[in-house]
């Protein structure tokens, strides 16, 4: 029914948390696959974490991310494609159900931002937070037998550019139907052959940035569930194409030093871990206090 692409590089303890939450908390019916590269000290803990997770598919990154991408969409049966990045955590239990997100699609939305919801107010940019609430035009989608709703949806071409309301191609838990992203991701390999200047960085961060040309050629509305159930944690850095992006400034963690615990057997207990009150999609966790 759905499958979801996890991008990963240097960070086989975080990976791992992402992927216990996803299979917690997520829908079943998912088939999981991980992009992944590695550096010198990393192969053995990819590896471990393959024999952990047999039901998921590890591709190794090759020559070309966007070639990657397009291969594992492309070759995908599943109805929708989901990104992720392995500091992303499904914090939440979904609140919907095959059947209702079925139904929302049919409302010709372009995406569903499992990042969004009422609670998520606040954007972080350079260091300095600033408000970001939902758009006074959402509309309810969906409602369940109790009166409680599963989804809000907005025309992202009415609100202010610069905010996450508006931004419907990332790779942070925005679900799309199949047959809306992979002519994108098929695009963009082809364009990416035949534009020299500036280079294409093989980056997940590159490929979000180069979906943006698409903005007007999706679908307007966007939809998330009622409240927010993925939260990005960047605790740390592991690629250099994006260095404005922050990380580290509030709970630091080196890359190497979280290899070196997983080797030695520990991982992260994602029920251990306070979430608190997540307001903003981007949101720096205290991710060692589930550690054992």
């Amino acid at each position: 029914m759905i499958t979801s692409i996890i991008f990963s590089k240097d960070r086989p303890l975080q990976l791992d948390l992402t992927l216990k939450s996803i299979c917690k908390n997520f829908l079943a019916q998912n088939n999981i696959s991980v992009l992944y590269k590695e550096t010198t000290g990393y192969a053995d803990s990819y590896k471990t974490l393959q024999s952990e997770y047999p039901n998921v598919i590890f591709y190794k990154q090759g020559h070309s991310i966007f070639q990657d991408i397009d291969r594992i969409v492309s070759q995908s049966e599943d109805k929708y494609i989901v990104f992720f990045t392995d500091d992303n955590i499904f914090y939440r239990k979904a609140s919907f159900d095959w059947d209702d997100m079925n139904l929302l699609f049919d409302e010709e939305v372009s995406c569903l931002a499992l990042r969004m919801g009422i609670n998520t107010t606040q954007r972080e940019i350079s260091g300095v937070i600033g408000m970001d609430s939902m758009p006074e035009e959402a509309i309810v989608v969906v409602k369940d037998e109790g009166d409680d709703y599963q989804f809000i949806a907005w025309n992202r071409t009415t609100v202010t550019p610069g905010g996450y309301w508006s931004y419907a191609l990332s790779v942070d838990g925005h679900i799309f139907k199949k047959e809306t992203i992979a002519p994108i991701c098929n695009e963009l390999l082809y364009q990416k052959d035949y534009e020299d200047t500036p280079k294409w960085r093989d980056t997940p961060n590159e490929f979000e940035s180069r979906l943006q040309r698409f903005y007007f050629e999706i679908l307007p509305f966007m939809a998330s569930p009622t409240y927010s159930c993925v939260v990005n944690s960047p605790n740390n850095r592991v690629q250099n194409s994006h260095p404005e992006n922050l990380s580290g400034s509030i709970y630091p963690l080196i890359p190497y030093e979280l290899n070196r615990q997983f080797q030695q057997g520990k991982r992260l207990n994602l029920d251990k871990i306070n979430f608190g009150d997540i307001n903003c999609p981007h949101t720096e966790i205290d991710i060692l206090k589930g550690l054992e």
